[in-house]
């Protein structure tokens, strides 16, 4: 898959950039991990386990809310559009089954750092206004992003043994 290649190209060419800019690549390398690993295992985490059935459903959905008065609603497109989209796994949740698709167990700081890609993504980093004088904030979520996307490459490539958490050596 040439997106894996092109993510650990963007990990390993991001190291003589600031930590501003290594926490964006990774955010981008998650999200585009995560998409790979979510394609390969549709079947095994969408809401509904067929996709006939799933079909089924929209279209009694779609008809019902069809039915329903226009002046009923504020927008009925958006509506139909997310009816559309009911088979389909949330953003939070994928990351969240990416990790267990592959057996990694996440924390809570886990957790905490992979909600914060987004910020990462649109340019703002999310604790700018708190007095971190030393940046350790931002040096603890690029060390914790580095380690979740090496995590999901090696248990994706069939490695099984431990991985450094290197979060570790900076505290």
């Amino acid at each position: 898959d040439l997106r894996l290649l092109r993510s650990i190209r963007i990990i390993t060419e991001s190291f003589e950039y600031p930590n501003e800019i290594r926490a964006s690549t990774f955010s981008v390398v998650l999200e585009t991990l995560k998409n790979i690993i979510i394609e390969e295992n549709e079947d095994k985490i969408n809401p509904f386990k067929s996709k006939e059935e799933a079909s089924i459903a929209i279209k009694k959905l779609q008809k019902t809310i069809t039915e329903i008065d226009d002046e009923k609603f504020n927008n009925k497109d958006s509506v139909l559009k997310r009816i559309n989209q009911i088979n389909q796994i949330g953003n939070r949740d994928s990351f969240i089954q990416t990790f267990k698709l592959l057996k990694i167990e996440l924390n809570d700081d886990d957790l905490r750092c992979i909600n914060m890609r987004n910020d990462f993504l649109h340019g703002r980093i999310p604790f700018e206004e708190e007095n971190d004088t030393d940046n350790y904030q931002l040096i603890h979520v690029v060390y914790k992003l580095h380690f979740l996307v090496s995590s999901i490459i090696m248990k994706y490539s069939g490695y099984t043994g431990l991985i450094l958490n290197n979060i570790k050596l900076s505290d």
